[in-house]
């Protein structure tokens, strides 16, 4: 497989595309200052490091600025040699050997964060690592210096870009890797080419069309899903992950033809606007709330749990008719502003409409992966665990109560459990309240034995899931081989049906 990373690009003059999201090694200031030899001394490296992150504190983090993974063991390991977190000699810092610190940190070794199979020049991190136990990100300046001063790698950059709602930069830690086809050389692989999901769909077009020889005037843009030509992407200023696009997508870029024109699309396409819901449908008409959902690639997880919601009958009622826009709650800092709920609403509608028997939800998931992007690219997930997600994002996008109250829950103290039970749900209904709450939650009583002054507590928590274990085999089948010792019986089987205790 071919693979391209778009260079880095200062915005151009017009510069309604952003830079690119990941080659920051072609970024360079004219007059930055050359990275100093490693010095002789621990002491003058942490002073060196030091000073830069200072300066980098005092900067702050800028959109399209880029910051550098590093594998958290090697970087405590360093820290360790120079002393870094530790007032006294270098070297004194923690007495933790779990990262195998044997004096020098050795070459810097970030191939433990990297998914498998590794594609050089698209090194993507794998999913399961995290922030702070596996990886941290430091600046480009103090990436430089500990490169040139240790070697190792691969270099891992990655882009600044503005948060969702507001104009905080975040690191964007996996970006998108995409699987670029032309329409002219089908039987070619594809080339893998990584953007970030804050990528115009213009941007991509532009870039993607350079690294594969085309002129951009004369090709358009597909999501390439199941290499068929799923959704035409025309609005070139919406961004990459609002137009659909996930992460291991493939993308088409279509050529015109010898006449100059495109061809004609593919008749199983609903029509050619960015953001509407796609079906490639059979069978034609179907019951209401019959409809199938399309496997997308290990998808089984979400169409169990989608189907399910879809339903439940207060709850699909409560979106086909469109109850759920009285109650969207778009100042809820722990909710999407309504974005999930809508996105649920019009699959649920589809769903039930009973015009297609089969629903392809590309849209709907990948507003999945905007919001919760543990469940990004084609792998398998638990079914329960993105049901929990659901159900929590759809009570904070529709929860009624848009300012919370607080107060403290008195003891029981010996009173009647009902009266408990009663002020305990009051409580958390003042603070919660959306169709979630009405149809999926209830309570749990706790009780709690003091073992000393045999002082009983009861408390009456919300709940929403009750996990409970798959039944076992108590019994167990064992056949035993006898033969006799004197040969006076024959060989032979004795079954025994054992107990478990």
């Amino acid at each position: 497989m071919a693979v391209f990373t778009p260079a880095f690009n200062q915005y151009e003059d017009n510069a309604s595309t952003p830079p690119s999201a990941v080659d920051a090694a072609s970024t360079s200031v004219q007059a930055e200052e050359p990275i100093p030899s490693r010095p002789s001394s621990v002491a003058e490296e942490k002073r060196i490091l030091k000073d830069l992150e200072t300066a980098d504190n005092q900067v702050g983090m800028k959109v399209g600025s880029f910051y550098y993974i590093l594998a958290t063991r090697w970087a405590k390991a360093w820290k360790r040699h120079v002393g870094y977190d530790d007032a006294n000699d270098p070297g004194s810092g923690s007495d933790d050997d779990s990262f195998g610190y044997d004096g020098s940190p050795g070459p810097i070794d970030n191939e433990s964060l990297l998914e498998q199979p590794v594609v050089p020049g698209a090194e993507q991190v794998k999913k399961g690592v995290h922030e702070g136990f596996d990886w941290l990100v430091v600046s480009e300046q103090i990436w430089k210096h500990l490169h040139a001063w240790y070697g190792g790698g691969p270099a891992l950059p990655r882009r600044v870009v503005q948060g969702q709602y507001d104009r905080q930069g975040i690191v964007e830690v996996r970006p998108l890797t995409l699987a670029v086809y032309k329409s002219s050389a089908l039987q070619n692989a594809a080339v893998t080419m990584m953007f970030s999901k804050t990528d115009t769909v213009g941007y991509f077009k532009k870039t993607a069309a350079a690294a594969l020889g085309l002129n951009q005037a004369d090709v358009r843009v597909w999501d390439f899903h199941q290499q068929s030509r799923y959704k035409l992407l025309e609005e070139l200023n919406s961004r990459l992950d609002t137009a659909g696009i996930v992460d291991n997508n493939a993308m088409l870029l279509e050529e015109k033809g010898e006449d100059g024109k495109f061809p004609p699309a593919p008749r199983s396409s609903l029509g050619f606007s960015s953001g509407s819901y796609y079906s490639n449908y059979s069978g034609g008409p179907c019951d209401p709330g019959t409809a199938g959902l399309s496997n997308l690639g290990n998808t089984c997880f979400m169409a169990s749990a989608l189907q399910c919601l879809s339903n439940t009958p207060p709850l699909s009622t409560y979106f086909i008719d469109d109850k759920f826009k009285d109650d969207v709650n778009e100042t809820n800092p722990l909710g999407t502003r309504g974005e999930l709920a809508s996105a649920f609403a019009g699959l649920v509608k589809l769903l039930w409409s009973g015009e297609h028997s089969v629903i392809t939800p590309r849209d709907f998931k990948s507003k999945l992966e905007r919001f919760a992007p543990q469940f990004a690219g084609y792998q398998q997930h638990d079914s329960q665990e993105l049901l929990a997600f659901l159900l929590d994002g759809l009570h904070e996008d529709l929860n009624r109560v848009k300012t919370k109250p607080y107060r403290d829950l008195p003891d029981g103290n010996g009173r009647p459990e009902e009266e408990i039970a009663r002020e305990a749900w009051d409580y958390h209904r003042a603070r919660n309240d959306s169709i979630v709450v009405d149809w999926f939650q209830g309570q749990l009583k706790s009780t709690l034995v003091c073992p000393k002054c045999d002082r009983v507590s009861v408390t009456f928590d919300p709940s929403m899931y009750l996990s409970l274990p798959l039944p076992m085999k108590t019994t167990r089948v064992i056949d035993l081989k006898f033969v006799s010792m004197d040969g006076s019986r024959k060989p032979g089987t004795i079954r025994s049906i054992c107990t478990l205790d």
